[in-house]
C-alpha cells in the first residue's frame, strides 16, 4: 500500500520528497521527540514503539507496537489533554565473552507523549497489553466539545 504520489516541492526532514501521509508522520515524529522521545537519525535504530491514534465518536483509540517488552515494563499516563507512555526493554542475553557478529536488537527505555485534540476523561481510560501490541481506549470528556458562539461581523 502506497501513500499516493508524492508531492512536488513537499520535502522531509532529510531533504527527501514525501508522499502526503508521510509528512503527517514526520510531524507527529517531531512533536513526540519535542517531548523527549528518542531521537536517533536512522528510524531503523529507534526505539520509538510504532504508534496509531484514531479519533471515534467516542473517544480515540490508541495502538502502540512493543515487541519484546513485558507488560509489567510499560508505564502509561493519561492527563485530560495528554498521553505518556513509557517502557523498557530489557536485554535477556547473558554477558559472556561470546563473538557477536552482529547485534541489531536495541535494549533500554524508551518515551513518548502526545498531546490530544480533544479533553478525555482519565478516569474512564482502559488499556489491554496482548502479543507486544498496547491498545489505549480514551473517552473523550463530557466537556470535550468547545464552546462557540455566533459573532456578529460589523
Amino acid at each position: 500500500m502506497t501513500d499516493g504520489p508524492p508531492v512536488p516541492g513537499l520535502r522531509g526532514r532529510y531533504g527527501l520528497q514525501l508522499h502526503p501521509f508521510r509528512r503527517l508522520q514526520d510531524q507527529v515524529d517531531r512533536l513526540f521527540e519535542d517531548f523527549g522521545g528518542l531521537s536517533i537519525a536512522s528510524d531503523d535504530l529507534s526505539m520509538k514503539p510504532k504508534i496509531d491514534l484514531k479519533e471515534t465518536e467516542a473517544g480515540f483509540e490508541l495502538t502502540a507496537e512493543m515487541p519484546g517488552v513485558a507488560k509489567d515494563d510499560v508505564d502509561l499516563r493519561v492527563t485530560e489533554d495528554s498521553v505518556t507512555l513509557r517502557a523498557e526493554k530489557k536485554s535477556t542475553r547473558e554477558e559472556k565473552e561470546d563473538d557477536y557478529q552482529m547485534v541489531e536488537r536495541r535494549f533500554g527505555t524508551f518515551q513518548r507523549a502526545m498531546r490530544l485534540p480533544t479533553h478525555v476523561d482519565p478516569d474512564e481510560v482502559s488499556a489491554e497489553f496482548k502479543d507486544g501490541v498496547l491498545k489505549v481506549i480514551l473517552p473523550k470528556a463530557a466537556d470535550a466539545e468547545p464552546d462557540s458562539r455566533k459573532v456578529e461581523i460589523g
